[in-house]
């Protein structure tokens, strides 16, 4: 979710310098489909090599423009079905996450 939900939604938001994560039930309840939600498309992680590609050509053109789209629409489609196949509900993971330090 990192690639493309704005940071501010993702961790907590404390007075020191450590972010911390929001808890999995937090981030579950995000709203992902919500353009307000969602980097601008100039700032999706498209990946540092695929970035390269683009650096060419300095003015959003259609193309980079629809790419990143696209990108965006693959990132959404993947977290909603890892939301729905993933057992986040289940009392063992919920008390795994206890035993990180």
């Amino acid at each position: 979710m990192a690639k493309f939900v704005k940071s501010k939604l993702l961790y907590v938001n404390n007075n020191n310098s450590v972010r911390e994560s929001k808890f999995i039930t937090e981030l579950i309840t995000i709203n992902i489909n919500d353009q307000k939600n969602c980097k601008t498309l100039k700032l999706i992680d498209i990946g540092t090599k695929t970035k390269f590609c683009f650096i060419d050509s300095l003015e959003v053109s259609p193309i980079n423009k629809k790419f990143h789209q696209n990108c965006l629409e693959v990132f959404q489609v993947l977290v909603t079905h890892l939301k729905s196949m993933l057992p986040l509900e289940s009392t063992i993971l919920k008390n795994c996450a206890y035993l990180d330090p």
